[in-house]
């Protein structure tokens, strides 16, 4: 979910940014938006911002409390941990 939301960062920071060139697309799936509307929307290969002040997104603190964070190894099976660290099996 960082990632995501740090595209809406990145949204908003690029236009002022004179020497940017690409930014990778990240799909919002119906649980992210669910979890924080206002979420941008991509259409066409161009990524929009909502008119909401800030980074134009808030926090569905009920939708939040449906979708519990689990470690990648819990939800994919992968073996090591967001800093790096090894998982045993």
């Amino acid at each position: 979910m960082c990632a995501r939301l740090g595209h809406c960062y990145n949204l908003h920071l690029y236009p002022a940014t004179p020497n940017f060139g690409i930014q990778e697309e990240t799909k919002f799936d119906d649980k992210v938006r669910e979890v924080f509307p206002g979420a941008p929307v991509i259409n066409k290969g161009y990524m929009y911002a909502n008119d909401k002040p800030g980074f134009g997104i808030d926090i569905g603190e009920a939708a939040a409390a449906r979708y519990p964070y689990k470690q990648p190894y819990e939800e994919r099976g992968h073996d090591r941990l967001l800093e790096g660290a090894i998982v045993r099996p």
